[in-house]
C-alpha cells in the first residue's frame, strides 16, 4: 500500500483544504503498518513548502517505525503553481538526512 503525505497539519488544512486529514493519515499508516500490511509512503517535495516541515514529518513517520518505505520526488510547477521546481540535489539532500535518522528505505524519484 502506498500512502502519498502531502505536508504536516498546516498543509492539509490550508493547502488542501482538509482541516483534521494528517492526523487520519499518519493514523492509516500506523494502523495499516501495525496490521503488517506492507506500506510506502510518498512525499512530494515542494521547495518553501517542506523546507519548513521535513523534520516534523520525518519525526512523526520514525514514531511508527524507520522500517517504512518512504519515496521522496521533485516537484515540477503546473498549471497555476507558484513555486519553483524541486532540485534533484535537494531532493537527494533530503533523502540523505532521512537515512541518517536511520530510515533505512528511503528512495528519489521524478528527478
Amino acid at each position: 500500500m502506498n500512502i502519498d503525505i502531502k505536508g504536516n497539519e498546516e498543509i492539509y488544512d490550508q493547502e488542501c483544504a482538509a482541516p483534521g486529514a494528517y492526523k487520519r493519515v499518519l493514523e492509516n499508516v500506523r494502523r495499516a503498518y501495525q496490521s503488517g500490511v506492507h506500506v510506502e509512503i510518498t512525499t512530494l517535495l515542494i521547495p518553501r513548502i517542506h523546507d519548513k516541515i521535513i523534520n516534523q514529518l520525518v519525526n512523526d513517520i520514525e514514531g511508527i517505525s524507520r522500517d517504512i518505505v518512504w519515496h521522496i520526488s521533485a516537484y515540477f510547477p503546473q498549471y497555476r503553481s507558484s513555486a519553483p521546481p524541486t532540485s534533484a540535489q535537494r531532493v537527494r539532500e533530503v533523502a540523505a538526512m532521512i537515512r541518517n535518522r536511520g530510515f533505512r528505505y528511503v528512495y528519489t524519484g521524478n528527478i
